[in-house]
C-alpha cells in the first residue's frame, strides 16, 4: 500500500472516502484542520476520547463552504497581485502559482522536501540560469522555475511552470508524485525519473 504524505510510517488504501484516501493521515494533522475527501466532501480532524484523531465528515452546507473556499482564494489572489511579476497573469494563472508558491511548499515540507524557487532575468533573449547553489540548497529538494519577460512580469509562452529537483527518490518520489496529482489534477506532467523536469500547466 501506498504512504501516507504527512507520515512515511503509515499507509493509506486509497479507496477511504476522506482526505485518507488522498494520503493525509488524520493523526499527523492538527485538530479542526480541514480538507476536501476522495468523496469531493470536506473532512475535519476530530479528536476522540481516547486522545486518537479522526476524519470526520463536516456537515455544513456545500454552499457556504463554496462560499468560504471562494472569499479565501479571492483574498489570496488579491495578496499575489500585488507582486510585479504577476500582474499579467489571469485569476486561474495566480491561483496554480499561488498552490506552487505556498500550498505545495507547506505540504512538502511534512514530509521535510526543500522548496526553492528561482527567477530567470531574459537578457537578450537568453535566460541566464541560476539554479544550483550546493551551498544553498539542501536535499531532497524542488526548485520552482519562474522565466521572466524583459519588463519583469512572469513569461506565460509555454503555459507551463518548470520545476527541476534533486534527491526525490524511493518513497518519496511516490508522496511527491501522488501530492502533485492530487493538487493540480491533469495539468501535473511526470514521469517519476530523476533525471526529468516536472511541469504544471498554467
Amino acid at each position: 500500500m501506498p504512504k501516507c504524505i504527512n507520515n512515511s510510517k503509515k499507509s493509506y488504501k486509497g479507496t477511504e472516502p476522506s482526505p485518507k484516501g488522498l494520503g493525509y493521515c488524520a493523526s499527523e494533522e492538527e485538530v479542526n484542520t480541514k480538507k476536501k475527501g476522495r468523496d469531493n466532501n470536506y473532512w475535519i480532524v476530530k479528536e476522540t476520547k481516547n486522545k486518537t484523531k479522526r476524519w470526520v465528515k463536516e456537515t455544513k452546507t456545500t454552499k457556504t463552504t463554496k462560499k468560504t473556499k471562494q472569499t479565501k482564494l479571492t483574498k489570496q489572489t488579491k495578496q499575489t497581485k500585488k507582486k510585479g511579476i504577476y500582474s499579467n497573469l489571469t485569476d486561474e494563472q495566480l491561483e496554480t502559482i499561488y498552490k506552487l508558491t505556498k500550498t505545495l511548499r507547506k505540504e512538502l515540507k511534512k514530509i521535510n522536501v526543500n522548496v526553492y524557487i528561482s527567477k530567470l532575468k531574459n537578457i537578450n533573449g537568453v535566460y541566464y540560469k541560476d539554479l544550483i547553489h550546493t551551498d544553498k540548497e539542501v536535499e531532497p529538494y524542488l526548485i520552482i522555475v519562474l522565466k521572466l519577460n524583459k519588463d519583469k512580469t512572469l513569461n506565460t509562452i509555454t503555459n507551463e511552470i518548470n520545476i527541476h529537483h534533486s534527491g526525490i527518490k524511493n518513497d518519496i518520489t511516490n508522496q511527491v508524485d501522488t501530492l502533485l496529482k492530487n493538487m493540480f489534477k491533469n495539468n501535473y506532467n511526470w514521469n517519476k525519473k530523476q533525471t526529468s523536469t516536472i511541469n504544471i500547466k498554467l
